[in-house]
């Protein structure tokens, strides 16, 4: 769910090409809708456009003009105003539904794409029809949901200590993962410092997260749980002389066990195979 909407700028948004994926329409298409599709006479006009210069007209120009008449009712009704800052009450936001931006595709060709809003993705998938496109509609609405609710959620004190906490704790893992690197090295791995990224993986699996940021505050207490969890493991079978490779193992199983018995199932799996 979570790959279908992220964050920019602190406010949720998806991206055309994606949307053109999961809706099964082809990412011109998509664009069209947003951009408008201009006529092949190159806007001198002609019977096929109209004499309108285009085909079809696009959600841009059609938030362009409405934008307009937004400003101008809110400039009539302030006209009264003596001070010339006031004349627009707001100004309207629909002109930041959408936000060009480019991609990199299969021949390294930049081609455009959109960033849209939760609005912005709403009107355009005004126009999508049928079974299948309701299904996506409604699990785009959720993921926006969820994602909002992150948002606002890090905006509270609570969220905020938790995750400092959290901070400190992976502060004082990575000082054990720092000795067991140099461990690993003794005893001849030549990647071990790749089981910084590993652990962390392996802490976020535990939790069932992707993105720190993203977590919630219970998430970021048994993070936070995990993460000393490893560190005290790592430094016992240390002291106890265990290869390195049987140390992240066990620190694998280990940690399983506590994520079947908290209720966690991602799915993720995990593997240190390159790191001989």
């Amino acid at each position: 769910m979570n790959d279908l909407v992220f964050i920019k700028r602190h406010q949720a948004v998806c991206d055309s090409l994606q949307v053109a994926e999961k809706f099964g329409k082809r990412h011109a298409e998509v664009l069209y809708a947003i951009e408008g599709r201009p006529c092949s006479c190159g806007g001198k006009g002609c019977r096929k456009c109209n004499y309108r210069g285009y085909q079809q007209r696009g959600l841009l120009d059609e938030l362009q003009n409405a934008d307009h008449v937004i400003v101008a009712k809110s400039q009539v009704l302030n006209s009264g105003e003596n001070s010339s800052s006031k004349s627009i009450v707001a100004k309207s936001q629909v002109l930041k539904m959408y936000q060009k931006s480019s991609y990199k595709d299969s021949r390294g060709r930049s081609k455009t794409l959109y960033i849209m809003n939760r609005d912005g993705f709403t009107l355009l998938a005004m126009g999508f029809t049928g079974q299948e496109a309701l299904i996506w509609k409604l699990r785009y609405i959720q993921a926006f949901n969820l994602m909002e609710q992150n948002l606002l959620q890090q905006q509270s004190p609570v969220w905020k200590d938790t995750r400092a906490y959290q901070k400190a704790i992976r502060r004082q893992e990575t000082d054990t993962i720092k000795l067991f690197v140099e461990y690993a090295q003794s005893q001849g791995s030549a990647h071990s410092d790749q089981y910084y990224t590993q652990f962390s993986l392996l802490a976020n699996k535990a939790v069932g997260i992707t993105d720190r940021e993203l977590a919630t505050v219970q998430q970021l207490n048994l993070l936070a749980m995990v993460e000393n969890m490893i560190a005290r493991r790592i430094e016992e079978l240390i002291t106890g002389n265990m290869p390195y490779k049987a140390i992240y193992q066990d620190c694998k199983d280990y940690i399983a066990g506590f994520q079947k018995y908290i209720g966690v199932d991602t799915g993720m799996t995990f593997s240190c195979q390159s790191m001989e």
